[in-house]
C-alpha cells in the first residue's frame, strides 16, 4: 500500500453544506471568475486519483471507473485518467449510452480516450437486478454515479451498479459523496455505496455528520478544488473559515473515531 500522509482535523472544524449551499457556491465561482468547471474538476480528480492510489497495493491497479451521465461522472473520469497516467489499467462503465451522457462527462471520457485510446468503455444501461453481472476484474472502484444534486432512490441500472460494487469485495473511492446518500439528511437510500474512502470537495456536505452517514463515507477526506475562503463566506455567510488549507485534508469523523491513512 502507498503511504501518503495528510494533516487531519475533526470534521466540524470545516462548515458543512447543504447541496442548495453547494450549488450556490459553484455558481459564484464561475460567476467571478474564468475558473471553468474543468479546471476546478482536474484538482478534483488529482485529489481522488491521489488517495484511491493509497487504497491498493498493486503498482499498476486494475480500475473500474463507475460514470453517471452529470459532472460527477467527469470528475470520476478525470481522477481516472489520472491514474491511468501512472500506470493503471482502467475500464470505463457507463450507466446511459455514450451518446447521451452529460457535456462534462462527455468531454471528460473524450481526453481520456485520445490520450489512452483502446481502454474498454462498456455501456450498462439494460443491466438490472434480474441479469445482475459480475464487476470486471479490478482492484479498485471509482464511483462517480451520483453527486450532490440526486433526487429521490437510485433508479436501474444505478441501482444494479452500486449493488454490484458493493459486492465486489474491493476498495471503492466515491468522489465528493458516496452515491445514494443524501447529502442533506445523510441517510441512505436502498442501495447506498459502501465507499471505502470517501474525498468531498471544496467543504463537507451535511448529511456527513449524521450518524446514520457514518459507515458509508469510510474515511472522510477534503479537497481544495480552488475555491477561495473568502467566497465561501461571502455565499454561506460562515466567519473565520480557514484561510490557507492543505490540498487534501483527513477529516477525523467524530462517529467513527480517528484514524490514519498511513498506519
Amino acid at each position: 500500500m502507498y503511504t501518503f500522509s495528510y494533516p487531519a482535523e475533526d470534521s466540524t472544524a470545516y462548515p458543512a453544506v447543504s447541496a442548495k449551499e453547494m450549488t450556490k457556491i459553484d455558481r459564484a465561482m464561475f460567476d467571478v471568475s474564468q475558473v471553468s468547471i474543468y479546471q476546478m474538476m482536474e484538482r478534483a480528480g488529482e485529489a481522488v486519483a491521489e488517495i484511491a492510489e493509497n487504497y491498493t497495493s498493486e503498482d499498476h491497479p486494475k480500475v473500474a471507473v463507475l460514470v453517471g451521465k452529470g459532472n460527477n461522472g467527469g470528475g470520476a473520469l478525470s481522477a481516472a485518467r489520472q491514474l491511468a497516467n501512472r500506470g493503471a489499467e482502467l475500464q470505463v462503465i457507463l450507466t446511459t449510452p455514450v451518446q447521451e451522457i452529460g457535456e462534462v462527462p462527455a468531454t471528460q471520457l473524450h481526453i481520456l480516450q485520445s490520450l489512452h485510446p483502446g481502454t474498454p468503455v462498456h455501456d450498462m444501461s439494460k443491466v438490472h437486478a434480474d441479469n445482475l453481472p459480475p464487476m470486471p476484474k479490478c482492484d479498485i472502484i471509482i464511483d462517480g454515479l451520483l453527486g450532490y444534486n440526486i433526487r429521490g432512490v437510485p433508479r436501474e441500472p444505478i441501482s444494479t451498479l452500486i449493488t454490484i460494487a458493493n459486492n465486489a469485495e474491493v476498495p471503492t473511492i466515491s468522489v465528493d459523496m458516496p452515491s445514494g446518500l443524501h447529502p442533506d439528511t445523510g441517510e441512505p437510500a436502498f442501495p447506498t455505496i459502501l465507499a471505502c474512502a470517501t474525498v468531498t470537495l471544496a467543504l463537507p456536505k451535511q448529511g456527513f455528520r449524521k450518524p446514520a452517514a457514518t459507515s458509508y463515507l469510510g474515511e472522510l477526506y477534503l479537497a481544495d478544488i480552488g475555491i477561495p475562503p473568502s467566497l465561501i463566506e461571502k455565499n454561506i455567510s460562515v466567519h473565520n473559515f480557514p484561510q490557507r488549507l492543505p490540498s487534501i485534508m483527513y477529516l477525523v469523523n467524530k462517529h467513527s473515531g480517528s484514524f490514519s491513512p498511513d498506519n
